[in-house]
């Protein structure tokens, strides 16, 4: 099953480089940098002493502030100070530092390093923002940085961007955006870092990149970033500007704005890779918002407990193009439009997706307003509207292929007259018209159900909730990659991140769901062995590329025991984001014919997944006669180390009259000198035996039978 993001601890204990610079603020004063013993106090003087020179910069546990130094040991009060990060120069946090044993032991949780915008030190609770007026504006810049600049494994927190805001002078942007980072010319790799609690008046809370910057941002956590401007505001996590930015395996909490609480994208281009968003609210976009000209790939996210009025857990707006694939959007809420995603004026294009236990007023898993948008491969199930319980269209060219639409309500795809909808080999309840729908119970392999028989408890730290049920027996880590209804009959639908034997652990903070003696429910949303909708998808639909379900295994495998209802050769996509491994002993994962020169004779070779070990198996035989179109069985025995399983293979039979001259593997009519040097090039084993054209005698190897075939065949 999926697992949730779990942002790590870095435990280590470092390597010395001859040109490290020490901070350590518990360090007697005069101290030159060149060792913990003589470390410098303050990090302005580590970085002042860095210009001209390639170091290292080691930071100690504790807090240090921008505006003091060796000859301001008290702070000047000077809110445009900032920590500017310089070309080439690696700062890192989180070691021991001066009273271990090992300074350089490095845990970036256990020796917490902070970067505070809080000069006077008298900030208020985290979250509370009390007392931020005499704060840092940004506690960080990056306008230096190149890609070998790094910041790893700080905290950057208490960072007040208040403006005033200086909309048409971009050299004043910085007084009202980037509270915690501002980057506007730099390209920094920033990674395993938390970006807390900071503000901004107009953009970026947490985080602003700016035109033409490429930051690269790694398992870090922006958590209770906020933007003040309720309505126009962007970014509250991150910003990005005309930026192309890479963000990977980060987490986004409790981060609040106008448009794209966690994140904003506008215009630029930027890929976005396994991350989290919970908690975090916005007008539109409460998770993520693209817009305006931008392009974008979002892969492996989950989006869970958003809030927006438009796009609870995304937003997709204006001359778009986005593709966002094997994502997870659960427990979403659009108060109007689109609970998991909302998308307006744009193109993109959503794959293997879940959207579950979302709501809106209209289109309670996805809202499309003048869209043109292809959704492949995803299920769209216990989502709840008003209308367009799992999709609404309004005046959209909306075209749904191979996805299961279930179990919304009151309904699954509606909109008005102006949307033009195509529905394709797909399974929709209450049905749905177009080429191989279906309207059959999926037959999800669902979960267990039960009563709490202990209260919720959430805890802040972990952003997680923990429910019990004593009278359980679970699989310790079974249950993860499901979801949870906490209260069955309740809207509200989490993503299972741990489960112990009575315990289940859930995202966000739901602990008033979990009360003893209530029932709950948990769903999977993947396929049993007799679901109708294995083998069921259109293969032609699936864009190149696409190798992947939202679990990691392949895209393509066939299930012997179920009948192929779908479109295109084996193997046949299933429908919705789940492949189906099937229940027997062979999954398919390629197959391939080969007719022989004698224009009656062929071999089968076919590839695929085992159930006893879930390793590759491959299977060869060769037959001849029979009716042209008929299908062949023939039992397969699977080994695998030893004897594994036996299944029923079915194929139909070829038409091998129609076979060219054997040997021409350059189709030019002849077989000649171009065609042995081609089979001598491709002498040896086959990497694929499915695209292998000089293995004539489909052995999935070029050898000594195959050349006697060409020779036989020379012209």
């Amino acid at each position: 099953m999926k697992k949730l993001l779990t942002v790590a601890t870095v435990l280590a204990v470092s390597t010395v480089h001859a040109d490290t610079i020490y901070v350590d603020g518990q360090a007697p004063a005069g101290g030159d940098g060149s060792s913990w013993n003589a470390a410098y106090r303050f990090l302005q003087d580590a970085l002042a002493a860095a210009v001209g020179t390639v170091v290292e910069i080691r930071v100690a546990q504790g807090t240090y502030v921008p505006d003091r130094s060796a000859t301001s040991p008290g702070g000047t009060g000077d809110r445009s100070a900032t920590f500017n990060l310089l070309g080439g120069v690696p700062i890192l946090g989180g070691f021991a530092g001066l009273g271990a044993v090992d300074p350089d032991m490095r845990d970036i949780v256990g020796f917490m390093t902070v970067l505070s915008g809080d000069l006077a030190g008298d900030d208020g609770p985290p979250g509370s923002f009390m007392n931020y007026v005499e704060n840092s504006r940004n506690v960080v810049t990056g306008d230096d940085a190149d890609p070998s600049t790094v910041l790893d494994g700080l905290t950057v927190t208490g960072g007040n961007a208040d403006g005033p805001n200086h909309q048409d002078d971009r050299d004043l942007w910085h007084l009202a955006r980037g509270g915690g980072i501002w980057n506007a010319t730099g390209s920094p790799t920033i990674r395993d870092c938390r970006i807390e609690y900071n503000v901004a008046l107009t953009r970026g809370g947490g985080m602003y990149n700016l035109t033409n910057t490429v930051p690269v941002v790694t398992r870090c956590t922006f958590r209770g970033n906020v933007v003040l401007e309720s309505q126009d505001g962007h970014g509250g996590g991150l910003r990005n500007f005309e930026s192309n930015a890479t963000v990977t395996d980060c987490l986004f909490v409790d981060n609040s704005a106008g448009l794209g609480g966690g994140i904003e994208i506008s215009s630029g281009s930027v890929v976005v890779t396994g991350c989290v968003f919970t908690g975090n609210s916005s007008n539109i976009g409460g998770g993520m918002s693209i817009s305006f000209d931008a392009m974008a790939t979002v892969s492996g996210c989950t989006f869970a407990g958003n809030t927006a009025s438009r796009g609870g857990g995304m937003s997709i707006l204006i001359d778009v193009t986005a593709t966002v694939a094997n994502c997870t959007f659960i427990g979403n809420t659009g108060s109007i439009f689109g609970g998991g995603m909302f998308n307006d004026r744009d193109s993109s294009t959503v794959i293997n997706c879940i959207l579950s236990g979302n709501s809106a007023n209209f289109g309670g898993g996805l809202y499309f307003n003048a869209s043109s948008t292809t959704v492949i491969g995803c299920t769209v199930s216990g989502n709840t509207a008003n209308t367009g319980g799992g999709m609404w269209n309004s005046g959209s060219t909306l075209t749904v292929a191979n996805c299961i639409l279930w179990d919304d309500t009151p309904d699954e795809i509606t909109g008005d007259s102006d949307g033009v909808t195509t529905v394709l080999y797909s399974d929709v309840q209450s049905g749905a018209s177009g080429m191989g729908n279906i309207d059959a119970d999926p037959l999800f392999v669902g979960g267990p159900s039960g009563t709490w028989t202990e209260p919720g408890v959430f805890d802040p730290a972990a952003d997680m909730t923990t429910f019990t049920d004593t009278n359980a027996a679970f699989a310790p880590g079974g249950l993860v990659g499901g979801s949870l209804i906490p209260f069955s009959g309740f809207l509200t639908e989490r993503p299972i991140v741990a489960n112990t034997a009575m315990t289940i652990s859930v995202s966000t903070d739901v602990a008033f769901l979990g009360v003893p003696g209530f029932g709950y429910q948990v769903n999977n949303y993947q396929l049993t062995a007799a679901s109708p909708c294995i083998d069921a998808g259109d293969n032609t639909a699936v864009p190149e590329g696409i190798d992947t379900d939202l679990d990691g295994n392949p895209r393509f495998l066939d299930v012997p025991e179920t009948a192929d209802t779908g479109n295109g050769t084996l193997p046949i996509v299933d429908m919705g984001a789940y492949e189906s491994l099937g229940g027997g002993c062979l999954a398919v994962t390629s197959q391939q014919i080969v007719c022989h020169a004698d224009g009656t004779t062929f071999t089968v070779n076919i590839e695929g997944l085992n159930a006893c070990t879930g390793g590759t198996t491959q299977v060869t035989f060769t037959a001849s006669g029979g009716s042209v179109g008929e299908q062949l069985c023939f039992t397969a025995l699977v080994d695998d180390g030893g004897f594994c399983c036996s299944t029923e293979i079915c194929v139909t039979i070829p038409d091998c009259t129609s076979v060219g001259l054997p040997g021409d593997l350059d189709g030019d009519g002849i077989v000649g000198m171009v065609d042995f040097l081609t089979l001598l090039g491709a002498w040896g084993a086959c990497s694929d035996c499915g695209t292998c054209p000089a293995d004539f005698d489909g052995d999935c190897a070029v050898g000594i039978g195959d050349l006697l075939i060409m020779l036989a065949g020379w012209t």
